[in-house]
């Protein structure tokens, strides 16, 4: 195939038609579901990378990869010489992936990356030989946030001497304990809690004021957290400034529990919920949980089999082992795992 000097034919008939080969794949790249702005950022790409060398024949050989982004891309930069294909890549995917395209450093080499999955089941990374400048990345790589935990609006300050945090079980609570350096803030602190179902960014206040030891210590136990659940915390200045956040504190379930049945009384649905310990997290534990009347007879097995340790939640619709409804009136309903029996009382009232 012949060659062609960019800068040898400015001006010419020649390259006015490969122009015109430009500006169409700049607009199949785009008519494949990829935003315009990135088509045409790649076709301003190839015009600052002159000069180039390109062969008479390629372009036409676009027009039968329309269907498939990525492999256009590719032709395109192979077309214009200025890519290279990743060592080990493409990968390929269980699924197709919806996504935009990433600019990075994938291999650490100081040049620029550019990284697309694609509907053809593959990630791809084309390798190029322009300078990749962190700076001017906002956002460099697939993530939620710079600290890549997936929560909104999420901020960790970053005071002098800077604060490190540890928690413990003490009892049926959570020992929460901060190291402060004294240049962070007056001196009195509080501590605030996000509960589990509220939404990230809601914390509300659950200590008083709390002053920093002479060791630079502040130490507080929350002794109105629930086993089985799951916390967020944060110290607060006592002029609201965060000094710190926590991730999500997980508060091992020590003993079994059984919780009372809710709504009580009910008609005709009721929930009724346990924990199982966490003793061994690999292990299940046998469970029995029935339903007993005033005289003692059996009504209903709700759970007869292992499970594994944690919060569970079963249902009684009101009905017996035969399906049919029960009356009005007191019933009980007893746990018994290993270790472990306990017995609640609950109306049905219709």
């Amino acid at each position: 195939m012949k060659g062609f000097d960019l800068f040898a034919i400015l001006g010419s008939p020649e390259f006015a038609r490969m122009l015109l080969h430009g500006i169409a794949l700049t607009f199949v790249v785009a008519a494949g579901s990829w935003c315009l702005a990135m088509s045409l950022g790649i076709g301003l790409l190839v015009i600052r990378l002159m000069p180039l060398r390109i062969t008479e024949g390629a372009v036409a050989a676009y027009v039968s990869y329309h269907r498939n982004v990525p492999t256009l891309v590719q032709l395109m930069l192979w077309y214009f010489g200025i890519f290279s294909v990743l060592p080990g890549f493409p990968l390929s995917t269980s699924d197709a992936m919806r996504s935009v395209p990433t600019v990075t450093d994938l291999d650490q080499d100081g040049f620029v990356d550019l990284v697309a999955a694609g509907w053809d089941k593959s990630v791809y990374v084309w390798d190029f030989a322009g300078v990749y400048n962190a700076a001017n990345a906002v956002w460099p790589r697939f993530h939620a946030n710079l600290h890549n935990n997936g929560r909104l609006n999420f901020v960790v300050p970053t005071p002098v001497g800077g604060v490190s945090f540890s928690f413990a079980r003490q009892g049926r609570g959570v020992a929460l304990q901060w190291i402060v350096s004294d240049a962070v803030g007056d001196g009195q602190y509080r501590v605030t809690r996000c509960d589990p179902g509220s939404s990230e960014d809601h914390f509300k206040p659950v200590s008083g004021g709390i002053a920093l030891s002479a060791d630079g210590l502040i130490r507080w136990v929350d002794s109105t957290v629930e086993e089985g659940e799951t916390y967020a915390y944060r110290l607060e200045a006592s002029d609201g400034t965060v000094v710190h956040e926590s991730g999500w504190v997980y508060v091992p379930i020590n003993t079994a529990n059984l919780g009372q049945n809710y709504p009580n009384p009910f008609n005709p649905v009721t929930k009724i919920e346990y924990r199982l310990p966490d003793a061994n997290p690999e292990a299940k534990s046998p469970v029995s949980l029935v339903v007993y009347d005033v005289r003692g007879a059996r009504v209903r097995e709700l759970v007869g089999a292992p499970q594994n340790p944690g919060k569970h939640v079963v249902e009684w619709d009101g009905r017996n082992d035969a399906g049919d409804p029960v009356g009005s009136g007191v019933y009980f309903y007893r746990l018994t795992t290993t270790g472990f029996t306990s017995a609640k009382k609950m109306v049905l009232l219709k």
